[in-house]
This record gives C-alpha cells, structure tokens and sequence, in this order.
C-alpha cells in the first residue's frame, strides 16, 4: 500500500484519462462502453483509498469510494432501478468532491514545481469536469428537459458538455433549457477559468521560488 500511495497522483490521474477516452476506446475495441465505464470507475473508487495521507480523510475518503464501486456494480446488475442510479450520482459527487479537494490543496500547498505536483494539478482540472457532469447529471433526473440533446449518444452527453463548458468552448449540440442549468454552465465555466488563472500564476510563482533559491 505504501508503494501504491507514493504514485497516487500518478495513478489517479491516469485513471481520470482512462475514464475520458472510455467512448473512443469502445469503439476502437468494438466493445460496450459500460464496460469500460465500469472498469474505469471502479479503479478510481479504488485509487480513492490511497488518495489521502492523514487518518480522518482517507477514512471519509475510503468510504465514499467503497459505497461509488458498491453503488456503480449495482446500477450495472440492476439497471433498470432509478433509486440506485440517483443514489450512485450522489455518491460520485462525494467522491469527486473529496478527490478534488485533496488534488488542489496538495496542488497549492507543495511549495516546489514537480511531475508529480503537475499530475496532481491536472488531475484536479479533469475532475472539476467531472464533477460539473454528475452535477448535470443529477439535475437532468430530477429536472425533465433541463437540457437539449441534439444527438443522444448514452450517458456520456452530459459529461462531454462539462468539459466543453468547462473550457468555454460551446459547440451548441447541447442547450441548457432551464434556469436551474443555464445557472451551473456559468458556475462550471467560471470554475474551469478560475482554476486556469490561478494555475498558472501559482505554477509561475513556485517556479521563480524554486529557481531563486537555486540561484
């Protein structure tokens, strides 16, 4: 476990990845994204137990990613159940919460430019785009025509339209109709350019820190 826990960043991060390129891998495999969606969800629930250092948020951490794995296996056998698929969103929204806090505040607190800083960093942006789509998500199940889908293509619509907000790119092949969704596409844009900003100017001012004392 201590050898696991020393490539976290590493392993999350490449998990996150995994998790994004699901539906090209689908259907360069020729296989049912469910699958890979499954594969790659469990490894992150997995990758959550070693996330975290101190006792009390591995331990919050540990739990919400065992109740996603419980959570994603039963929406898998029992897919026709809407209660255990509402229930899988919150308990994702949890776990990429928590992921997300861990990344950024060890993003923020390591004083030095580093990879493993870096996959940490990044690691943290790809799950803000995350989070924005189970948050989709769940406002598309409790809010009928909250978004306009030009063409369904599964599950996958709404965390792609995350990403693409996220990064201000709008392609117009999903409108959010509601209130409700128009308020959190300007949350998420906003969020993915705060995060860029303060990036960046964070990366630039460890960077000079660690080359002034170099010199």
């Amino acid at each position: 476990m201590k050898e696991l826990r020393a490539y976290r960043f590493e392993i999350v991060l490449g998990t996150l990845i995994f998790l994004v390129l699901g539906p090209l891998m689908a259907t360069i495999l020729g296989v049912d994204i469910r699958f890979l969606n499954l594969f790659g969800l469990s490894l992150l629930s997995l990758a959550s137990l070693i996330m975290a250092i101190r006792k009390v948020p591995r331990l919050f951490t540990g739990i919400l990613g065992f109740l996603t794995l419980l959570l994603v296996w039963s929406e898998f056998l029992y897919s026709n159940e809407p209660t255990i698929s509402k229930l899988r969103m919150w308990s994702m929204l949890g776990l990429y919460s928590s992921l997300a806090y861990l990344l950024v505040r060890n993003f923020l607190d390591t004083p030095e430019v580093s990879p493993r800083m870096i996959s940490g960093a990044v690691s943290g942006f790809i799950l803000i785009g995350f989070l924005g789509g189970v948050l989709f998500e769940l406002l598309n199940s409790f809010q009928e025509g909250a978004f306009l889908i030009k063409s369904n293509s599964g599950g996958y619509d709404l965390y792609y339209y995350s990403f693409i907000s996220m990064m201000t790119v709008g392609y117009g092949d999903i409108i959010p109709l509601s209130g409700a969704a128009k308020s959190l596409t300007v949350i998420l844009s906003l969020s993915g350019q705060l995060y860029m900003t303060i990036g960046i100017a964070s990366f630039v001012g460890k960077y000079l820190n660690s080359f002034s004392k170099t010199t």
